[in-house]
């Protein structure tokens, strides 16, 4: 801790006896203090339960991990004693915010003013040293998040997930590993979705991070089965994708009415321009069926459909590039009719961008103009 300026109010029978010296209260001003995030715990203990009165004012925090800093407070307005004893008031991303600590410090309501950010965080009371403990409730506008965590330097354990907003809820469950390497298990299970969350989703942001991308390994599964009677167009999907050093493996197998999309791939996030490769199949009970959930009548055709599609596409120029395609083993498509293909797809599908690929009507318009 760096200090500029200290103030300290000694007791009236301490002026003169320096051996058994004692203050009343202590004012610290324009101060700077590092920590790291387990620190905290002994530090708001040390603050939070002295009987000594301290007050700071402009006081600025920084958290580390090991090596980098994770998040800065500003100044700070803090006191242990009076009207406002245990409440701070500060700074963070730019925003003012307010945290309340009980008595028993092991309750925080933190909220960034004009923002619709409420965080209530409770820790379990049977804390050890080496870990904090507790249960995680977050209000952020129309959101909402809750889960039991375990925190160490090393890691944070995350169970008992539950997000909720207007468009998705989902429970999870997440292992993060910070020493010696980034390391992330998930398992998502996705309880609502609106399909229309994916047109808000930037790839070319996600693409400017790849310092950050370097660095994460990951290992995700992400479940959805679609509840009876729901509107929505996928009936179940098994999601897996793996990140090791900007380099993603995916697999995904989908179901709709019965009908089995399967894909699998790799991208590498760090390239300049990111190809996608992608090796799917459609199969269908009837052809009739499969075209039937693109609102695509097909008479006299009840025989099973089987579609194979290789190639790559890149998500940032919007070309794709098809390999191979056949149709139930006495269809194979010619170079002719692949660049056909990949004609009528670019102007259509990649009309916009990688996002919209995925649209019902772009589809259904594509399917008619190759058929």
């Amino acid at each position: 801790m760096n200090v500029k300026k200290l103030k300290i109010y000694p007791k009236l029978l301490s002026i003169y006896n320096n051996e058994n010296f004692q203050s009343n209260k202590i004012t610290l001003n324009k101060s700077d203090i590092i920590l790291r995030t387990l620190d905290l715990k002994f530090i708001a203990k040390e603050f939070l339960t002295k009987k000594n009165k301290i007050y700071f004012d402009n006081l600025n925090i920084k958290f580390y991990d090991e090596t980098s800093l994770l998040v800065s407070l500003e100044n700070i307005k803090f006191t242990n004693f009076g009207f406002k004893k245990n409440i701070v008031d500060g700074n963070i991303f730019g925003k003012e915010f307010k945290a309340k600590v009980n008595k028993n410090l092991n309750k925080i309501n933190f909220k960034i003013h004009k923002s619709g950010v409420n965080v209530d965080i409770s820790l379990d009371e049977k804390n050890n040293k080496d870990s904090i403990n507790g249960v995680f409730k977050s209000k952020i506008l129309n959101t909402n998040l809750k889960f039991n965590f375990i925190y160490d330097e090393k890691s944070i354990n995350i169970y008992n997930s539950f997000f909720r907003s207007q468009n998705l809820s989902f429970e999870n469950n997440n292992l993060i590993v910070f020493e010696p390497f980034l390391d992330i298990k998930s398992n998502y299970k996705i309880n609502d979705i609106d399909i229309e969350i994916f047109n808000k989703f930037k790839i070319e942001k996600l693409l400017t991070y790849k310092n950050l991308l370097k660095q994460i390994n990951s290992k995700n599964e992400i479940n959805f089965n679609s509840k009876k009677f729901s509107r929505n167009f996928i009936d179940k999907l098994d999601l897996k994708f793996d990140l090791a050093y900007g380099r993603l493996n995916y697999s995904k197998n989908i179901s709709i009415s019965n009908n089995i999309f399967n894909c699998k791939g790799r991208i590498n996030l760090l390239e300049e321009f990111p190809l996608l490769f992608f090796d799917c199949s459609i199969n269908s009970n009837t052809k009739r069926d499969f075209f039937k959930n693109f609102d695509i009548n097909v008479k006299k055709e009840n025989n099973i459909f089987n579609l194979n599609v290789k190639g790559n596409l890149s998500v940032i120029n919007n070309k794709i590039n098809f390999k191979e395609i056949s149709i139930n083993n006495n269809y194979k498509a010619s170079n002719a009719d692949l660049n056909y293909f990949k004609e009528k797809f670019e102007n259509i599908l990649f009309e916009d961008n990688f996002i919209q690929i995925f649209n019902l009507k772009k589809i259904k318009k594509f399917i008619l103009e190759i058929s």
